[in-house]
């Protein structure tokens, strides 16, 4: 009985975009989560952007495994304000979650500080790992980014820079 049913359950799960899937790297950047000039409150956790999962497509954070370095997503994000004449850093929190479509379940997949995660913008030593992680974002679930500044301000989007690494399963 376990030889008939362990063939078709992975079957299924290549085909929704879990093990045995054929997943390929891609890069997701501000545009992507729909980034735009927002305010952001000390304390608490604010969406700043957010990718509702395509039809017949499955996410997941990162991309690679960590036994492979080289093969493997590496994380840029720098948020930044611009009062119009200068351009400051806006320090605090990152999260990376996956959430339902309602946003009723979330999952936290990674969290670290916006400072760390910008240190070169294409030297991959000096940037933070993100290998493959976390629960499948399926159609209509959403990819979300969320930050907790250290202190009450703005984020201007057009001086911002993102780049997340995924994998993409279709669901061919």
């Amino acid at each position: 009985m376990v030889g008939i049913v362990a063939p078709n359950l992975a079957g299924l799960l290549g085909k929704l975009g879990g093990a045995g899937g054929k997943g390929f790297p891609k890069t997701l950047t501000k545009e992507d989560f729909g980034l735009a000039d927002t305010a952001v409150k000390a304390g608490v956790w604010n969406k700043i952007g957010e990718l509702k999962v395509p039809p017949q497509q499955a996410y997941r954070w990162g991309y690679g495994n960590p036994n492979q370095p080289y093969n493997q997503g590496y994380m840029y994000v720098l948020l930044q304000y611009n009062d119009g004449t200068t351009v400051t850093e806006v320090k605090g929190k990152v999260r990376l979650c996956v959430a339902d479509a309602n946003e009723l379940k979330k999952d936290v997949v990674f969290e670290e500080r916006e400072e760390v995660l910008h240190a070169a913008a294409a030297d991959i030593t000096k940037q933070r790992p993100l290998p493959e992680q976390g629960p499948i974002a399926r159609e209509d679930d959403k990819l979300i980014i969320e930050f907790m500044p250290d202190q009450d301000g703005q984020i201007t989007a057009a001086d911002c820079d993102i780049r997340l690494p995924v994998t993409v399963y279709p669901a061919r």
